[in-house]
């Protein structure tokens, strides 16, 4: 798998890269380049990464390498020396194009959010939020958050959300909550909520819940699927049979007195 930051050599240690991907066949194909010769391989693959997978690491004390099997099959004019110097400078191109550190606007591309960045992303952007950081998602945009990341996702934008993060999905977004995560649905956004997440479901958005998630649904919103120990508070009128375990409860609020539905022991 391709992780940040790949790059592709050609004879003389040109590095390319990619503002909309780190895939090397992506690469390959957005800069035009002939993969392969009669004499063998015409580029080489690298990628220099942060230990640990820490984004926040100084780009000094990222890792270089070159991408599996490409060892074997390293062209003549391969330097290791002259390839990893290139590859560092072409890394300080990549982080100033991908890691956002500071509050600002993100436009069709890659990007990486770390420190308490708040930033707006725009297009088709990729996002992945770290480290507390507020992200406002436009226009097909998708974004990862982790580390209690606080994530607002508009038009038709899909959020992955992990750690704690808060998300608002409005405008039919499509959102995976998991681990704790907080969501507020609104607008026939839809939501599946993992791993003991809390969602606020407003105007006929779409929920599953899994994995001890609580659920409040409102103004016409559909519960798909109500698992494990999962609990949902309603309401609106909703069918029991959206209970899937023996363990979940739902709690009707539509009705006085409310009524509390739990599953069926087997």
């Amino acid at each position: 798998m391709c992780k940040p930051a790949s790059g592709v050599f050609t004879k003389g240690h040109k590095a390319y890269w990619s503002k909309y991907s780190d895939s090397h066949e992506i690469i390959i194909k957005a800069h035009g380049l002939c993969a392969d010769g009669v004499r063998g391989s015409n580029i080489v693959r690298f990628g220099i990464t942060p230990p640990n997978g820490d984004m926040t690491q100084p780009l000094g004390k990222w890792e270089y390498r070159l991408d599996d099997g490409m060892d074997t099959c390293l062209p003549e004019w391969y330097d290791a020396k002259e390839a990893e110097a290139s590859a560092r400078k072409m890394l300080k191109d990549w982080a100033a194009q991908k890691i956002a550190s500071d509050d600002r606007e993100l436009r069709d591309g890659e990007f990486w959010v770390i420190g308490r960045s708040k930033v707006t992303a725009y297009g088709s952007s990729k996002v992945t939020a770290y480290d507390s950081s507020k992200v406002t998602a436009y226009g097909s945009s998708t974004v990862t958050a982790c580390d209690s990341s606080t994530v607002t996702a508009c038009d038709r934008s899909k959020v992955t959300a992990y750690d704690g993060s808060k998300v608002t999905a409005c405008d039919r977004s499509t959102v995976k909550a998991c681990d704790s995560s907080t969501v507020t649905a609104c607008d026939s956004s839809t939501v599946t909520a993992c791993d003991s997440s809390t969602v606020t479901a407003y105007d006929s958005s779409k929920v599953t819940a899994c994995d001890r998630s609580k659920v409040t649904a409102c103004d016409s919103s559909k519960v798909t699927a109500c698992e494990d120990n999962s609990t949902l508070i309603t309401y609106i009128k909703i069918e029991k049979s959206v209970i899937h375990s023996a363990n979940a409860v739902i709690v009707d609020r539509s009705v006085t007195p409310p009524k509390c539905y739990v599953g069926k022991q087997a």
